[in-house]
């Protein structure tokens, strides 16, 4: 009877948290994509963007608790765009100033065809304390993309990086470091992508977020499985 309680209240819960973000997205026109994906993954969703559906009742709970507080993550891929470096010259004698090489174009075009581009974007409130910790890796298996936390210390005004980890299996050319998080309009805002193999991915990838905003409350949390289409079987793990 208690577990039956506790199951009908965060039903309960989560009908009223729901109705009233749909209210909003209705007269106030809140119609971020972080909030649309919220309502895609939730039990009232059509589940149709890349981000799977929730997986129990109290994850949705603590995500939607993080929708209301501000914290705002889109996360998405796409294939991984050819190089155009990597097969046009340019040639002086040309009418246009330069040439392509078509077996270099095709060399490249199936060397992308195996990489996808990782979309992030993460903004959370500005508030007196904020800790926030970020982690991304491959569902099942002991490999860390990375693991960043940072921290809002009370007064200041920066949310800085505090530790950093996890291996760097970036393919693409750009700083596979950590974002820094810029501060505009009472928000931080930090954005990062990078191009990664599918095999290193594998087929289910997740990004892990938790987030407090003052030392002496209990972290929040939310986590977005990504289904990489077309992952390599070598290592290819189960839902």
């Amino acid at each position: 009877m208690i577990g039956f309680g506790v199951t009908a209240g965060l039903v309960v819960g989560l009908f009223f948290g729901i109705l009233t973000l749909l209210l909003g997205v209705w007269m106030v026109t809140l119609v971020a994509p972080s909030v649309q994906m919220w309502v895609d993954r939730s039990l009232v969703g059509f589940h149709t963007s890349q981000v799977e559906k929730f997986e129990d009742l109290v994850s949705e709970q603590s995500s939607l608790e993080m929708v209301f507080q501000g914290v705002v993550v889109e996360l998405w891929w796409q294939p991984a765009a050819p190089n155009p470096t990597n097969y046009i010259d340019s040639d002086s004698s040309g009418v246009m100033g330069f040439s392509i090489d078509s077996e270099a174009q095709q060399k490249e075009e199936e060397r992308v065809e195996d990489l996808v581009r990782i979309y992030l974007r993460v903004r959370v409130p500005k508030l007196d304390v904020i800790d926030l910790m970020l982690r991304f890796a491959p569902q099942n298996t002991p490999e860390v993309i990375f693991s960043w936390h940072y921290r809002k210390t009370s007064g200041g005004d920066v949310l800085a990086a505090v530790s950093k980890g996890g291996y760097a299996a970036t393919q693409g050319d750009g700083d596979s470091g950590h974002p820094e998080f810029s501060l505009k309009d009472g928000y931080y805002e930090a954005k990062w992508s990078q191009v990664y193999a599918k095999y290193e991915l594998t087929r289910l990838v997740y990004f892990a977020i938790d987030f407090r905003s003052s030392s002496s409350q209990a972290f929040k949390g939310d986590t977005l499985t990504l289904e990489i289409e077309d992952a390599g079987s070598e290592l290819e793990v189960g839902e």
